[in-house]
């Protein structure tokens, strides 16, 4: 089977599609907030899971250079304080692949190639359990994990 893949953005395309994230609000700081709806929905989505039995690992996934660039700093450590307000003693541990891969792997700002398998990157953390973490990724599918406290 041939797999064929859209044609690369061109850098007009680029800039009109940083231009709608910008007016969606991707780049403003204040999106992050602790109290902003996704993160709000992402936190029940991850009781509704544990609920049923599901282990939780997050998955940051790779983004172009320029989302990487204009993504305020606090995203992460928004993210980060709100998880651990909301699971004080069992945390959902994440891995970052947000710069695992660079910007010939995407066709525009949001879509990477598929096909290609990033190299893992673990979150620094002072309670990431990086290689249990790393070890529950392959093949682009996450496998159930013995313990991500363990590390």
């Amino acid at each position: 089977m041939i797999k064929s893949y859209p044609r690369q953005a061109s850098p007009a395309e680029l800039d009109g599609q940083e231009q709608y994230f910008e007016r969606l609000g991707v780049f403003d700081p204040m999106a992050y907030t602790n109290s902003s709806k996704s993160l709000v929905t992402l936190i029940d989505l991850i009781r509704r899971l544990r609920n049923r039995g599901a282990k939780v690992l997050l998955v940051l996934m790779p983004e172009h250079s320029r989302i990487q660039r204009r993504t305020p700093a606090d995203a992460l450590r928004v993210l980060h304080a709100s998880l651990e307000r909301a699971f004080p003693n069992d945390t959902p541990h994440f891995v970052d692949l947000r710069s695992s891969e660079d910007d010939a792997a995407f066709v525009d700002l949001s879509q990477s190639q598929s096909g290609r398998k990033p190299a893992l990157q673990p979150a620094a953390g002072p309670d990431n359990p990086s290689a249990t973490a790393v070890a529950a990724i392959a093949d682009e599918r996450v496998r159930p994990c013995q313990s991500l406290r363990s590390v």
